[in-house]
């Protein structure tokens, strides 16, 4: 039963009156004004109604199910100091810098890389272990250029950044492919992946650094995976007197120029992941020496990425989410069932 509780107020002839149940969040509260008799005899009248609707509503209203939490966070525990690394890149090229434990601890694995003056924070989040229901990983990667990053702001009367446009979509793309086919199946928890560009100097690709340090947070975290990642892009160029030079990790303007241009992921075991390209019409010779160039590039980073995340994913521990793999008989029940349909049809 809801119970009163009547709180004079600074006018001699106004009160108000609360109105509250245990075990319930309600609370009802009235302004009543009149004399001392007045204001009991009201009070008497709205403790009557209330019992009324409170217990109409409690006869009509079908008890609320309480739905359980769909996303439960998994905590890092990180080292109590932030751990770098510089990678080398090559002869006159900026070393690729990763380093955790000095933001986002909470996230499951934080990682911030930098090259030169450009610089992208990844973080990867782990939620329900049963979000994809058995039969599918549902990672969800997200990238943000901002205008901070260049040290400017919105021309526009909206001075917030906007929604993502067609190169962030299709870098978030970027990023999927080389990551989704190393975690193994049966895994089925939620994970999300964010990557924010939070410097650009101009010099530096962010695409291709976002991959990596994504790459890097995959491994490190408690995601199970097969291979570390490692990505790289290569163009090829023509001068004036038809020589042509295979460019690996090119700035951003001879990209833009550039006759053809490849993005590779590679594992690194020497696999190929991901090949992303684009430009003109060239031999089949130029593009497999530039796919070669860049899988090389990718492979000896993924390698160098392997030695410190899984350092420092030994100290954390396994992870807590188990695997769903598939029965071993699956495929031999499929192919009895429908291998010779899908024969004819092929």
């Amino acid at each position: 039963l809801p119970h009163c509780h009547l709180e004079p107020c600074a006018p001699a002839r106004c009160a108000v009156l609360h109105i509250f149940a245990e075990e319930r969040s309600d609370r009802c509260c009235v302004a009543l004004f009149g004399d001392g008799d007045n204001i009991t005899t009201l009070m008497r009248y709205y403790r009557a109604v209330t019992l009324l609707l409170i217990a109409a509503s409690d006869a009509l209203q079908a008890p609320a199910a309480r739905r359980p939490a769909r996303t439960r966070r998994h905590s890092a525990t990180l080292p109590d100091e932030p751990h770098r690394v510089e990678i080398a890149q090559g002869a006159g090229r900026e070393p690729l810098v990763l380093e955790t434990g000095r933001i986002g601890r909470q996230a499951d694995a934080a990682i911030t890389a930098t090259r030169g003056g450009t610089t992208v924070y990844a973080t990867l989040c782990v939620g329900a272990a049963d979000a994809g229901g058995g039969d599918f990983l549902p990672m969800s990667v997200e990238y943000q250029e901002r205008f901070s990053a260049t040290g400017r702001t919105s021309g526009s009367y909206n001075k917030r950044d906007g929604r993502a446009n067609d190169g962030e979509i299709l870098t978030c793309r970027l990023i999927d492919r080389p990551l989704r086919p190393t975690v193994p199946d049966g895994y089925t928890a939620d994970v999300q992946l964010l990557a924010w560009v939070l410097s650009y100097d101009g010099a530096h690709d962010p695409q291709v650094l976002a991959v990596q340090a994504c790459a890097a947070a995959l491994r490190m975290s408690s995601v199970p995976t097969l291979e570390a990642v490692g990505a790289a892009r290569c163009v090829v160029r023509e001068d004036a007197d038809g020589q042509k030079t295979f460019v690996v990790d090119p700035p951003p303007a001879d990209v833009a120029s550039a006759d053809f241009g490849i993005v590779v992921g590679a594992a690194a075991d020497g696999s190929v992941l991901m090949v992303e390209a684009e430009g003109a019409f060239v031999p089949e010779a130029d593009a497999l020496a530039a796919l070669e160039a860049a899988r090389a590039e990718a492979v000896a980073t993924a390698t160098a990425i392997a030695e410190w995340a899984d350092a420092l994913r030994d100290e954390r521990g396994a992870s807590g989410v188990p695997l769903r793999p598939y029965p071993d008989d699956l495929e031999t029940a499929v192919a009895e069932t429908f291998g010779a349909r899908v024969a004819d049809q092929t």
